[in-house]
């Protein structure tokens, strides 16, 4: 098969995976094989550009993490999560300020917390409220874990947002949300002294994109209309 033919595959493979996880996200795992076929096809094809090659791993990420609170799922499609977090790797290697490539790097170690973080949850849920117990509870397994995986992750997205601000096409809402979910995630698994600064930039971030029109999604604008204030 000539290149063109080749990267006009992977491209369609990847519209076909945006579309199904839009309209029938519970057909994830019958795209895996086309999503496979795209990594070797994509080593053979030089000539990509940059943008055809960010919107191709985006769409293999979001496939490989479709069930992310699932840690039988995401194991079974790690092997296409690790090639994507390589392939941003190398894009960054040629670009060192890709907002693009920053933001896939962030998501991917968000979506490796999520079985960590959906444990917490259930912990927390039947387990009684108090301040002992909560902050017992930081030391355990899954907070050390939860921490680990998203101190890169708010990193990441941080310097995706930075990037951003300074590159042509401006900060999205959709990215400053992302960044405030992360922020927002280590916060709940960290000490007070530690947790305090992520809300705080989680807030800037949710600010950020409602100022700018950004719609957000109802569990986040009631943060923001509880805690924003604290933070003016």
């Amino acid at each position: 098969m000539a290149e063109a033919q080749r990267i006009s595959s992977c491209k369609n493979v990847a519209a076909q995976i945006y579309t199904m996880l839009a309209s029938y996200p519970d057909r994830w795992q019958t795209y895996l094989p086309s999503a496979r076929s795209v990594i070797p096809a994509l080593a053979a094809s030089p000539s990509l550009s940059i943008p055809e090659r960010l919107y191709i791993i985006a769409a293999l990420q979001a496939l490989a993490f479709a069930d992310a609170d699932n840690p039988s799922s995401t194991a079974a499609t790690a092997d296409i999560a690790n090639w994507c977090q390589s392939q941003w790797l190398l894009v960054l290697e040629r670009q060192a300020n890709c907002s693009a490539a920053l933001r896939g790097l962030g998501e991917y170690w968000l979506f490796r917390a999520q079985p960590a973080l959906a444990r917490i949850h259930a912990a927390e849920e039947s387990a009684p409220a108090n301040a002992a117990v909560s902050d017992a509870r930081l030391g355990a397994p899954d907070a050390v874990e939860a921490r680990g995986l998203l101190t890169p992750s708010s990193d990441y997205l941080a310097r995706a947002v930075q990037a951003a601000h300074t590159a042509r096409e401006g900060v999205k809402g959709e990215l400053l949300e992302k960044a405030a979910e992360a922020y927002m995630s280590l916060g709940n698994v960290s000490g007070k002294r530690a947790g305090e600064p992520c809300f705080r930039r989680a807030l800037q971030y949710l600010k950020m994109a409602v100022d700018m029109g950004h719609e957000l999604p109802e569990h986040l604008e009631d943060y923001l209309d509880e805690y924003g204030p604290l933070v003016d």
